[in-house]
């Protein structure tokens, strides 16, 4: 069975088996098909041609990207620049200031930037081919572009001279980088010669950015009064294109315009960071900011950051009848008189004598209750032995340092000391107590500070026997009454020799 395919090529070769009829034609027509067909071959030619052109002729990637660069909008915004800055900033002729040509420069500004920025992702897409370091190592899209400009598709990079298009520690870390680096396939000659145009596109547009922004500069005077009178014409026309108008400007928080147009620096390559200024931008360079000692530089920049902020509101809402820069002078007044009162030294504390006592009597008082009270406050006897020091002996000292002066002499044969009854009796306790122990009636209450233990000469730490005075006392009465007592009598008396005569 045959396929589709085979059945096709079956009914082709048929047709052309079959031989067509001879038809008899005139002269006349024979001229016209001619004709006719000198015209289809014509047409047919014409058609190889325009092929061929559309072939040859391909659409530039870059056109395709850097749409706003020669345009004739962008041509004739800045001969509305020129034409303006011949004026030197009088009035149109319809008598209103060029605050519409500020405006309109400022978004220019904007759409600058966006295309700066695309072109710039562009080129880093061709080159990193050839270098991919080199984004880390330059982050700026002008630096970047003057760098892909001399390097180009060179081997020996350290031969080409980046000194003052680039910072020295970024020529020194592309080098380095280089170097450690293995090498990259260059790039094609069509694909170089892109890129390089895109580099020039890059130089172009921050060349008429820089001529916007001096057209800003120049007019800020009537844009701007309150902001130009605070910190300057260049750098408020500068932090005005950054933000992108001033209505943006007005938006922004204190916070944020510190950081307004700092250098972003990815790599430093070892460098020091203390001094790279991560959080400044173009509002240190303000001449408030700039001449404040360095060790206040920082109060200064927030001072006026948020002064700043106030002042682009004030202009940015303000009519035009009431246009001046009474509140710029003013903010800068303050500032001004802030920093020198943060620079001025500190005020030296004065010695201040003592008041005069009050002489008043002293209330002097006794009694029971108040004795008791200056007991809690009295130095202890252990205390008092502590601060003393025996005459020419070694002081003992416990395991931190702590000196013991008498607490624990040799020889005092005692571990705690005897508590010293200081309380004043009343005369009637003192007689009932006298009455007591002449009578027998002593108490046998014990201090609580007596202990068993005693320290001896001879044996060092020994016993001693509680009840050993009392039994010595026995012995002693026991003896007496035996041989001392007055009413014991002689039972028996030995008779007495009488002496011998002598001869």
């Amino acid at each position: 069975m045959s396929t589709l395919a085979e059945s096709f090529l079956h009914d082709l070769e048929s047709d052309e088996e079959e031989e067509e009829p001879q038809v008899q034609v005139p002269a006349a027509g024979l001229a016209q098909e001619d004709a006719a067909q000198a015209a289809v071959d014509e047409d047919e030619e014409c058609g190889d041609i325009d092929a061929m052109d559309m072939e040859a002729v391909k659409p530039d990637p870059l056109k395709q990207v850097a749409v706003l660069c020669g345009s004739r909008r962008l041509r004739d915004h800045l001969e509305l620049l020129r034409n303006a800055s011949s004026n030197n900033g009088s009035t149109d002729a319809n008598g209103e200031r060029h605050v519409d040509t500020m405006l309109a420069c400022n978004k220019m500004i904007v759409e600058v930037d966006d295309e700066i920025s695309a072109v710039f992702k562009f080129v880093r897409d061709l080159y990193s081919v050839r270098f991919p370091e080199l984004e880390r190592l330059v982050p700026s899209p002008l630096d970047y572009a003057k760098v892909v400009k001399h390097i180009q598709n060179k081997t020996d990079v350290q031969s080409v001279d980046l000194n003052g298009i680039v910072p020295p520690e970024n020529v020194m870390s592309i080098a380095m980088t280089v170097t450690t680096t293995s090498s990259y396939p260059a790039l094609p000659p069509d694909v170089m010669d892109t890129c390089l145009r895109a580099c020039d596109v890059i130089i172009q547009l921050h060349d008429d950015k820089n001529e916007m922004l001096s057209f800003i500069e120049s007019q800020m005077g009537m844009f701007a009064p309150n902001l130009t009178a605070l910190i300057g014409s260049r750098c408020a026309s500068r932090i005005i294109g950054i933000a992108g108008g001033l209505e943006r400007l007005a938006s922004i928080p204190a916070c944020d315009i510190t950081v307004l147009g700092h250098s972003r620096r990815v790599d430093l390559s070892g460098f020091s960071k203390a001094t790279a200024g991560v959080h400044e931008g173009i509002l240190k360079q303000c001449d408030l900011v700039a001449r404040a000692p360095s060790h206040i530089r920082n109060k200064a920049l927030k001072l006026v950051a948020a002064k700043v902020a106030l002042t682009a509101r004030i202009d940015c809402f303000q009519n035009d009848s009431t246009i001046n820069d009474s509140k710029g002078r003013e903010y800068r007044e303050d500032i001004s008189k802030h920093i020198r009162r943060l620079t001025e030294p500190d005020v030296k504390k004065q010695s201040k004598a003592l008041p005069a006592p009050i002489e008043t009597n002293k209330k002097r008082r006794g009694g029971r209750r108040f004795r008791k009270f200056k007991e809690k406050f009295e130095i202890t006897e252990l205390s008092k032995q502590k601060n003393r020091m025996a005459f020419g002996t070694e002081e003992a000292e416990s395991y931190d340092g702590m000196e013991l002066g008498m607490i624990n002499a040799p020889g005092s044969g005692r571990v705690r000391l005897q508590t010293k009854d200081t309380q004043k009796l009343g005369k009637a306790v003192a007689q009932k107590n006298k009455f007591k122990s002449r009578f027998g009636g002593a108490g046998g209450t014990v201090s609580g500070f007596s202990t068993s233990l005693a320290f001896t000469p001879v044996q060092g730490l020994e016993l001693v026997n509680p009840n050993a005075a009392e039994e010595q006392a026995a012995k002693l009465k026991a003896i007496n009454e035996k041989y001392f007592s007055s009413a014991a009598g002689f039972k028996q008396v030995a008779p007495t020799p009488a002496p011998e005569p002598k001869q």
